[in-house]
């Protein structure tokens, strides 16, 4: 007896943690579309600047402040949005992936003081160096330590879209094309991830 409630236990457990893995795997999958439409807005907002030749908007810091502007609504959104559905994942035992809203009060301030240093510098190597720097931390701490904490292993197209986020964003600047290689890449880790959980994977 004491058997068989052991193997119900098990096999209960199982289920769950597979059902939790798919449902973190479908989150991260809306994560990845919902973030790589950032590009998008930037691009929007710096072509109605041109376009309409607002120049309160052209100077450097006045730029960084209505892309930090942007980001920070990126963030609010998806917190309140997406973040959600990461909520909504069954506890499992011994998963330390579920992290608090004030989690990502850090990521807030970095995104605005991001956004503003950059806006003021004019050195291209510092100007690599701290985009690179921003990349990182968002890959490592606030996507691939999560993932792993919640035991589901990254696939090449997790690693693909990592690798072309960091290496764009120091030669976005040089070569524009480098953001839209990382949207492109961010939108087909969405669209795999979510492939997926519906083919089972």
């Amino acid at each position: 007896m004491e058997d068989d409630t052991a193997r119900l236990i098990d096999e209960a457990n199982r289920i769950a943690l597979r059902v939790g893995r798919a449902e973190y795997r479908k989150a991260m999958g809306l994560a990845y579309i919902y973030w790589s439409s950032l590009s998008i807005a930037y691009f929007i907002l710096f072509a109605a600047v041109y376009e309409f030749n607002i120049k309160a908007l052209m100077s450097g810091i006045a730029s960084g402040v209505a892309t930090a502007i942007i980001g920070v609504l990126y963030v609010i959104v998806f917190i309140e949005v997406v973040l959600r559905r990461f909520k909504r994942i069954p506890r499992i035992k011994g998963s330390s992936a579920r992290k608090s809203y004030y989690y990502y009060v850090p990521f807030i301030a970095m995104v605005v003081a991001f956004d503003l240093v950059v806006s003021i510098i004019n050195n291209t190597i510092v100007y690599a160096a701290l985009s690179a720097l921003f990349a990182f931390i968002v890959v490592f701490f606030y996507v691939y330590k999560p993932m792993i904490a919640y035991g589901v292993r990254p696939r090449y197209y997790d690693y693909t879209a990592w690798i072309v986020y960091v290496i764009s964003m120091p030669i976005g600047p040089l070569y524009y094309i480098a953001y839209y290689a990382a949207m492109a890449a961010w939108m087909f880790a969405g669209m795999a991830s979510l492939l997926e959980v519906i083919e089972g994977g």
